[in-house]
């Protein structure tokens, strides 16, 4: 474990091997640790200790690692990054999401509570993303982005919205319409993001997430290019993306 206390710690949260792999080999040479459920590798930027963890899919998964993390590095920054399904026409694979807030699409107490996602003891569906967090990771993104396009990677579009994260895989036109009908203000689908936030808020951690776009989210949904995307350009971009917003933990 880290000694140094007076470093910042912030933990990266990815759900898949495909994810991890190309954080801990390429960008971080991070070591593993022992004794964790979740894998986890410990790494050292110029500025912050990083913690890179691979939850495995589904919010159960999530919440469990973020919890992990924070109980045994205490990091003061949680980052959850991956692959994500696109809610809006004018978002393609390879599009960058910057969270400003998360919800569950799939949490519903009505009519106990006045409307869908809303969890008990709260206002809203969304836990919003840390202001800060948010400005820096636009701006960290944006540079990363425009590096691989000058890479000759190709361009790709930035947004910052809510996403939407539940314990199924979307890939139909009509539930991902039911999704924006209850939620309309979410961008793209995942199944980690507002799990990892609500461990966020109860435990009074600053978050952020960074979701780059592989599908549709429709009934084009193809598994092999989702995870081939994933292999050659999402968990490259992932990395680039989190390399990148590493000094978060300096704020």
């Amino acid at each position: 474990m880290f000694k140094d206390n007076l470093t910042p710690t912030i933990g990266v949260i990815v759900a898949m091997e495909e994810e991890i792999a190309v954080l801990r080999d390429r960008y971080f040479a991070a070591g593993e640790v022992d004794g964790s459920r979740a894998r986890q590798f410990l790494a050292r930027t110029p500025s912050s200790n990083v913690v890179l963890c691979q939850s495995g899919i589904g919010k159960v998964n999530a919440a469990l690692a973020a919890a992990e993390v924070i109980a045994r590095f205490d990091p003061q920054i949680l980052i959850v990054s991956g692959l994500a399904g696109s809610l809006r026409s004018d978002l393609g694979a390879g599009d960058v999401v910057v969270s400003s807030g998360a919800a569950h699409h799939d949490f519903d107490l009505r009519p106990l509570l006045r409307g869908p996602g809303i969890l008990p003891g709260m206002s809203s569906a969304t836990f919003r993303a840390t202001d800060e967090l948010i400005d820096a990771a636009k701006l960290s993104c944006r540079s990363a982005l425009d590096a691989r396009e000058a890479l000759g990677h190709g361009r790709y579009e930035l947004l910052v919205g809510t996403v939407a994260s539940g314990d199924s895989l979307v890939a139909s036109a009509t539930r991902k319409a039911e999704i924006t009908g209850t939620l309309p203000e979410a961008v793209c689908v995942d199944m980690e993001t507002a799990a990892v936030a609500q461990v966020a808020h109860i435990t009074g951690r600053d978050w952020v997430s960074i979701r780059v776009i592989s599908d549709a989210a429709d009934e084009s949904f193809d598994v092999h290019e989702v995870l081939g995307f994933a292999r050659e350009q999402g968990s490259a971009m992932i990395a680039s993306l989190v390399e990148a917003l590493s000094g978060l933990g300096s704020l």
